[in-house]
């Protein structure tokens, strides 16, 4: 069912192939499967058991979306919804995330811009976006 990356930890998905995803996308431990319609979300959500889904704005046309590894990224502060702006080692410390298990925390970006925090489902809040989303559809294991 899914695609797996072969050259590396990271994964690059190209802002024209969104539209033609068929197939789910999977990493070194988890999956991942973007929607552009939330009733399509729904159907596959329902139908598979321990599931998480994320809601994101839609890419512009010269952004790409990243999944990459915490990998003690820069200390830049995001605004996350629900936690307010943190670095993401001050999230972990706050969520009482051991040392040992932040490299095995998949991130989304767009380009080089953080978006969200799979696994906790971590959003950074965005200003002026319009009402078309993409809907991540994720499963994180270990």
């Amino acid at each position: 069912m899914c695609k797996k990356n072969k050259k590396n930890n990271k994964i690059f998905i190209n802002y024209n192939k969104i539209k033609n995803i068929n197939n789910c996308i999977k990493f070194n431990n988890g999956y991942i499967k973007i929607f552009l319609n939330i009733k399509e979300l729904f159907k596959l959500y329902y139908k598979y058991k321990n599931v998480n889904f994320i809601k994101l704005r839609k890419l512009k046309k010269n952004e790409n979306i990243y999944i990459n590894y915490y990998n003690n990224i820069e200390d830049i502060k995001y605004n996350f919804i629900g936690f307010g702006n943190k670095k993401i080692i001050e999230l972990f410390q706050l969520l009482n995330i051991p040392i040992y298990y932040r490299n095995n925390i998949p991130l989304i970006f767009y380009n080089n811009n953080l978006m969200a925090i799979l696994k906790f489902s971590i959003i950074k809040k965005e200003e002026n976006i319009n009402n078309n989303f993409i809907y991540i559809l994720y499963k994180i294991w270990n």
